[in-house]
């Protein structure tokens, strides 16, 4: 039984570490946003583009490690996107100029997505259904505090170390986990259960997706919510930040209240 609790605990810590991933390489460098703008000297609107761009990388990914991770197992496919993610984190790190900053988030994202859909799919393959409600809410756990706890990392590490040393951060982040997926996380497909579909197969089944309107629904209500949230977090760095002087390292905290706006009466009565 202790054995059991154990494998259970550091499944379930690899796993929330690999999930931790998409909210921590969209949230730790938001405070890094005007530093980005001012050093590359461009405008807001460009930097802004890499976070879209890694939402766009999110989205496609999703599409492509699933039926992969169906064919060849889940290890295979989370050690591509775990190197890709290390390779667009370096790219990111060294990037010269915006464009390049801009591609290689698109890189970081398409292997970052990996992350988010093969642990939900090892814990499909390993427990039934109210073992796995109850792993799934670790997972939940993780995306909720990640966001909340990023930021101020990343503000931290803009201070001392500079907004590419957060990039940085996610190289050796991304290179952890590769080794300790490769250690400690076995693989939870066993062939006899993979499915071989051919890619005409994938692409009709999502085709026929794209032609259920009751589907697009549920998934433009979904993408709605995303795109108020990327246009907040997008937007949010630079009125905190720029506009009401709030520092970098306690964005977005609360313990800053903005600075009051005395604005000048009307003349005029009504």
């Amino acid at each position: 039984m202790h054995g059991h609790r154990a494998g259970y605990y550091r499944l379930a810590l690899i796993l929330g570490a690999q999930t931790a991933m998409g909210p921590l390489a969209i949230d730790t460098y938001l405070p890094a946003l005007p530093t980005i703008t001012r050093e590359f000297g461009t405008s807001a609107a460009a930097v802004q583009l890499s976070l879209s761009v890694y939402f766009i990388g999110i989205a496609l990914g999703q599409a492509v490690y699933g039926p992969l991770s169906d064919r060849h197992g889940r290890r295979p496919p989370l050690f591509v996107g775990l190197a890709l993610f290390v390779a667009g984190s370096l790219g990111c790190a060294i990037a010269p100029n915006v464009g390049v900053l801009v591609a290689f988030r698109f890189v970081q994202a398409l292997g970052g997505c990996a992350p988010l859909v093969i642990p939900r799919a090892v814990v499909r393959d390993l427990f039934d259904e109210r073992d796995s409600v109850r792993m799934l809410s670790v997972l939940m756990l993780v995306m909720g505090l990640a966001p909340i706890l990023a930021p101020l990392v990343g503000g931290q590490m803009l201070k001392y170390l500079g907004w590419r040393s957060i990039f940085w951060a996610y190289v050796v982040y991304g290179g952890l986990l590769l080794v300790v997926a490769a250690v400690g996380l076995e693989e939870s497909l066993p062939v006899e259960r993979r499915t071989r579909q051919p890619l005409d197969v994938v692409l009709r089944t999502y085709a026929r997706l794209l032609t259920d309107w009751r589907y697009l629904g549920y998934v433009l209500s979904g993408g709605l919510v995303f795109a108020g949230l990327l246009a907040y977090i997008s937007g949010s760095p630079y009125i905190f930040i720029e506009l009401y002087r709030i520092s970098p390292q306690r964005f977005p905290s609360t313990e800053d209240s903005p600075p009051q706006r005395t604005w000048p009466r009307s003349r005029r009565r009504y």
